[in-house]
């Protein structure tokens, strides 16, 4: 399943949308340009994707795809933690290819409606802390 409220965790699976007949609303040519600048960023910091938000949230705004830097905070049990990520506003999405670093069973790119329950649960959008 796709962005499911149903779970705990969303789940995104990046072969199973690109080989989809139905992909969800972010434009197929997008998620395969998310998927090199992902792999890109593995191979020039070596500690990715931990520490790694804001470099990586800049590196995809940059891509002109109509991403939008967003930061706040990452809500992960009872723990905070200052956070940076994406948002497609066109489609509604969070597009965050760093959460992986507060659970490791998260996917590479996650991708989750900003008005899931999910993501509210999760980021808390201009809530700054010092970073």
């Amino acid at each position: 399943m796709l962005f499911s409220d149903k779970k705990i965790r969303p789940e995104f699976e990046l072969d199973d949308i690109l080989n989809s007949s139905s992909p969800p609303t972010l434009a197929r040519e997008h998620l395969t340009i998310l998927q090199n600048a992902l792999l890109e960023l593995e191979r020039d910091m070596p500690l990715f994707p931990q520490s790694c938000c804001e470099i990586a949230a800049t590196r995809l705004e940059k891509l002109n795809i109509g991403l939008v830097y967003k930061n706040g905070m990452f809500t992960y049990g009872s723990q905070y933690f200052p956070h940076a990520w994406n948002l497609d506003p066109s489609s509604g999405l969070y597009i965050d290819i760093t959460a992986k670093q507060f659970d490791s069973s998260l996917p590479a790119i996650l991708i989750v409606s900003t008005d899931s329950h999910w993501a509210r649960e999760h980021y808390l959008e201009d809530v700054y802390a010092a970073w």
